[in-house]
C-alpha cells in the first residue's frame, strides 16, 4: 500500500479528533487527521489544489497520538508525515558541524542550553561538544532520510558517548547505534498533584496525571512551520497544568512549555539545581 494512501482516513468520522493536540488545542476542525485526509483526496484526485493541500498537511506536527489512537490501526501520523514531504513541506536537515574537543564524552547541545560544564562539574568529567540547531535532523530522520545523520557514526567512533538533555536527539543517536547518557530528571521535587509531563518522544500517550496533550507543539519543525498552532497547543498544556510544577525528561520542551508560561524544569535544570545545592 502506497504511504500516500488517503482511505480510510478520508471517510473516518473523525474517530481520533480527540486524541489530536493541534485540533484540541486551537479549536480547528481543520487540523483533524480526517479532514486533512479528505483535502489530501480531493488532491491526488485532482478536485483540490497543491496550495491547499499543503496547508492541510502542514497542520500536523507528527506527535503520533491519532496513531495510538486509530482503532484500525492505520498508520496516520506516518502517512502524513509522507504527504508533507511530497508537497514540498519536509524538514532541511541543516548542516551537521564537527565536535568540540576531544574528550570521550560529547554533550549535544540545542539552541541556547549550556549545560555542558555543570555536567563535567557533576560527573568529574571533561567533555567535548557538538551542537545542532535542528535536534540533529530529528524530522528528516523520523521521515526516512538518513543520510544527513549517516556521519555520526562516524563522529562517535573510537567508544565516545553521547551525552544529551532532549529526547528526539537521543532518538536520533540511538536509532544509529550511538551510545547515549541522558541527564536524568528524577531527583527534583514537584508539585504532589503533577509529578510528570509526558512527551511525545516517550510515546503518544496522554498521560492520565496530568491530563495533558499528547504533545507541547514543538515537535518536528511545527514551531517554524505553523508557530500560531504551536503556541496554542503550548498555551493549552499550560492552562491544564493550572499552575502545577512539573518534571520533563525532554529539555527542549520544558524550554518551550516555560516560554508560555508554565512551571516546567527539564534535565538540564535539573543538574544546575544539583549544582547550586552542591
Amino acid at each position: 500500500m502506497s504511504t500516500l494512501e488517503t482511505t480510510p482516513c478520508a471517510y473516518c468520522p473523525r474517530l481520533c479528533r480527540h486524541a489530536c493536540p493541534v485540533a484540541t488545542a486551537t479549536g480547528a476542525e481543520s487540523a483533524v487527521p480526517a479532514t486533512i485526509f479528505a483535502i489530501l483526496h480531493a488532491h491526488r484526485d485532482g478536485r483540490e489544489d497543491e496550495e491547499t493541500a499543503r496547508g492541510a498537511a502542514s497542520l500536523c506536527l507528527g506527535c503520533g497520538a491519532c496513531t495510538a489512537a486509530c482503532v484500525p490501526a492505520v498508520p496516520v501520523a506516518a502517512r502524513l508525515r509522507a504527504w508533507r514531504g511530497a508537497l514540498g513541506h519536509g524538514p532541511v536537515a541543516e548542516p551537521l558541524g564537527g565536535i568540540e574537543g576531544d574528550a570521550t564524552h560529547v554533550c549535544v547541545m540545542g539552541p541556547g542550553e549550556a549545560w555542558a560544564d555543570a555536567w563535567s562539574a557533576a560527573r568529574g568529567l571533561p567533555h567535548a561538544i557538538l551542537r545542532t540547531t535542528d535536534s540533529l535532523a530529528h524530522a528528516s530522520w523520523v521521515a526516512g532520510e538518513r543520510e544527513a545523520t549517516a556521519m555520526l557514526r562516524h563522529a562517535f567512533e573510537g567508544g565516545r558517548v553521547a551525552v544529551v538533555a532532549s529526547l528526539d536527539v537521543a532518538e536520533v543517536l540511538e536509532g544509529e547505534g550511538i551510545p547515549v547518557e541522558r541527564l536524568p530528571v528524577e531527583r527534583l521535587p514537584v508539585d504532589s498533584r503533577v509529578a510528570r509531563f509526558r512527551t511525545c518522544f516517550e510515546g503518544p500517550e496522554v498521560s492520565s496525571a496530568a491530563g495533558q496533550l499528547a504533545c507541547c507543539g514543538r515537535r518536528e519543525g511545527f514551531a517554524s512551520r505553523e508557530p500560531e498552532a504551536a503556541r496554542e497547543v503550548a498555551r493549552a498544556n499550560v492552562r491544564i497544568l493550572a499552575g502545577a510544577q512539573v518534571v520533563c525528561a525532554d529539555q527542549a520542551c520544558a524550554n518551550w512549555l516555560r516560554e508560555h508560561g508554565g512551571r516546567v524544569v527539564g534535565p538540564a535544570d535539573a543538574l544546575a539545581r544539583e549544582g547550586s545545592d552542591a
